[in-house]
Parts: structure tokens; sequence; C-alpha cells
């Protein structure tokens, strides 16, 4: 039976690849198509406008690996193949794709043609690079312990009431991006997310730890060039910053991220709990101090008792946002 035309029709040849590397860290990858037709008379400027072909300086990607850096800077057609029977009718068009990392000086171009058509990022916004900088966030933080390891508590061992607060400053990664679409299942998974991967921001030699990162909401705005519609997306992601913080035994002191997922918090109140093998064992009491119960709050000791000067702070660990990978967030967004 022979095939039906309806326009030039790719298909993308996944077992063959090409990958080369320069001294100077330029990357260049080659992807290769196989796209046919039943018309003769289509000539270059038909098959390499076929949908499924990359356009002019697109992310280079393939079974999942991407290189946002490496973009299309050729489609080359390197043979064609006549129908071979009345079955199969179809002319076959061998093409490659090229991409670099080396893209002119100057950014990716705003105008490009394949044959007579436009393309590029004046056709094509979701091309053009993101915007990336840096913000800070300023709160009033209130501390476990100082940077000695020292709780934040009075004479009488007591946590402050009101708790004692201090400025610190966190760092704030803002990404804004065109994308051809708005998800908004995504955008709902990830406000308030942390990281569920180890991720490097753009700029910075170090990394951040799972939950050492928080997402807030991301913003879209739908816009309009020319007969193009698109989304402008923006991504605010809160890095934690550097706190002291005592292991589990109370025995070392580090110097690390305040963690997001889990929270970690200052293992403090006014009950403790029923030891065992009494009666009700694990449930709250109120403290007794000369025959009353104590107004304030004293540090426990993790076992739900009073904690015993010296010690140690002990936190309670809480999970209460979701974890989701920030990697492709911060490459590619979301949409």
């Amino acid at each position: 039976m022979a095939y039906q035309d309806v326009g030039p029709a790719c298909e993308i040849n996944n077992t063959r690849f090409g990958v080369a590397f320069g001294r100077r860290g330029t990357r260049g990858f080659e992807r290769y198509f196989r796209v046919w037709t039943t018309n003769p008379l289509y000539g270059p400027n038909e098959i390499c406008n076929a949908a499924g072909l990359p356009a002019p300086y697109e992310p280079y990607f393939l079974n999942g690996g991407v290189d946002s850096d490496a973009t299309c800077v050729m489609v080359e057609l390197s043979a064609r193949l006549d129908p071979q029977s009345e079955e199969d009718n179809r002319y076959i068009w061998i093409v490659t794709a090229k991409y670099s990392n080396d893209v002119p000086d100057e950014g990716i171009p705003s105008q490009t043609f394949i044959g007579n058509v436009e393309t590029g990022s004046q056709s094509q916004p979701w091309l053009e690079p993101a915007m990336i900088r840096y913000e800070s966030e300023v709160l009033q933080r209130a501390e476990p312990n100082d940077l000695n390891g020292d709780p934040y508590v009075n004479s009488a061992n007591q946590p402050f009431s009101p708790p004692f607060t201090m400025e610190r400053a966190r760092r704030i990664l803002v990404i804004t991006r065109n994308q051809r679409t708005f998800d908004f299942n995504a955008v709902d998974a990830y406000s308030f997310a942390t990281n569920s991967d180890i991720f490097t921001p753009p700029g910075s030699s170090a990394s951040v730890a799972p939950g050492e990162a928080q997402c807030f909401p991301i913003h879209g705005e739908h816009a309009q060039r020319g007969s193009v519609e698109f989304w402008k997306v923006s991504y605010r992601i809160r890095i934690g910053v550097k706190i002291s913080v005592w292991n589990d035994a109370g025995t070392v002191l580090t110097l690390q991220r305040e963690s997001f997922r889990p929270v970690r918090v200052l293992d403090a109140g006014m009950g403790r709990s029923i030891p065992a093998p009494l009666p009700g064992a694990g449930l709250p009491v109120p403290i007794f101090v000369g025959g009353f119960p104590i107004s304030q709050p004293v540090c426990l000791n993790g076992f739900g008792q009073p904690a015993v000067p010296p010690f140690k702070p002990k936190y309670r660990q809480f999970s209460p946002y979701p974890a989701m990978p920030f990697t492709a967030l911060i490459n590619n967004g979301i949409g």
C-alpha cells in the first residue's frame, strides 16, 4: 500500500548521534533525522521546515539529555533517496542537525530564516536566554542557638518569650525566561517546595544540598509578539543561610545551611511526658517546680523531660513542605 503524503514527515533516528569537545570548552552535538514525502516537488526549503526538525538556536536534547548552552547552528541535507517501489513511494531525505555552544558574541540573533521562513527569537521568544539575577531577603529570625552552639535561653534555662530574634539575609535566585506554555499543575506542585536534588546555583561554585532551598510561588505573564503567543515566567528560589548546628548526640558543632526540609525546632515546653513503666507512659503532664506548675517553657532533653544544665539544645524535626527536583527547573523551567 502506497504512502499518503500530508506534508514532509520527520522521523528521529535516536540510534545515531555525535558528540565533540574542544580544548577551550566548546561542545558540539549532532542529531540525525529522516524526512520523507511523496511529493517530488518538495525541495530543501520544504524539507528543512518539516515539523519535528529543530529550529535555529534551539537547545540540544536527546533521550532525556539536555545541554541548554548548546544550540542548533545548522540543519544540513546530505542525501535524497528516490522511491524504491510502488508500495514505498517515498522520497527520503537524510537530515543532520548540528549543535554548538559557540554562539555569536552578540548572542542569539533575533531574526533567522530557514529558506524564506522567519524563525529565531523574534518568532520564537522562548529561544532567548533566561535573565538571571540575585536579590537578598532580609528577615528577623529566631535562631535556636548562636554561632558557638549555645541555646538562646535566660539564666534560668528558659527560652526567651517572645523569642530573641536577629537580622539575617538569605540569597534569592531570580530566573525570568520566555516559555511556550505555562503548566499550572507544575506551578502548584512547586509552590514553597524544597529541592529534592543537589544543584549548583548559576554563577556559584558551591552546591546546595537537598532541603536547603525553597521555591516561592511561580509567576507567569501571558505575552504576545506579533502573532506569537508565549509566557514570561519568573522563578524565585531562596537559599538557606549558614547556621551552627549540633548533631543529634550534642557532641559535634558544624556550620551548615539552614534546612527547609526538615525544619528544626528547639525542643521546649511547659510539660513533660510520663516515663515508662508508669501508668499513662508517654502522656503529657505539667512540669511542677516547688509544688506549682511552671508558667514559661523550659528546654527539654529530647525525651520529653526537662533538660538538666549544662546541656546541648535538642531539636524536633518536621517536614511541612514537599520536595521537587530543582535542576531541571533552573536549567529549563517548567511548562
